[in-house]
């Protein structure tokens, strides 16, 4: 799979700071690596899940990627807001 764009920034996941939250758009499919707590019987664990994006949030990465080209805008924050949706 050929790597298009890969955006990614720090988020803070329950007591776990500076957690790697990860958008990667291949040209056949968009992939989010997700940061979770995952509880398992009286304690919490930081975990990570994939998540295929859905073809109208894939559609709407590569526009974000079309616009990167044209100016110097920060889109980081809207990439996140699609993927933290899943």
């Amino acid at each position: 799979m050929k790597k298009v764009r890969e955006w990614s920034d720090q988020v803070s996941v329950g007591i776990w700071d500076n957690c790697a939250f990860t958008v990667t758009l291949y040209a056949d499919k968009a992939v989010a690596r997700i940061p979770y707590v995952r509880w398992r019987d009286n304690s919490g664990n930081l975990a990570y899940r994939k998540v295929i994006l859905s073809a109208k949030d894939e559609a709407r990465l590569r526009q974000i990627t079309k616009d990167e080209i044209g100016d110097d805008k920060d889109y980081t924050d809207a990439v996140i807001w699609i993927a933290w949706n899943y």
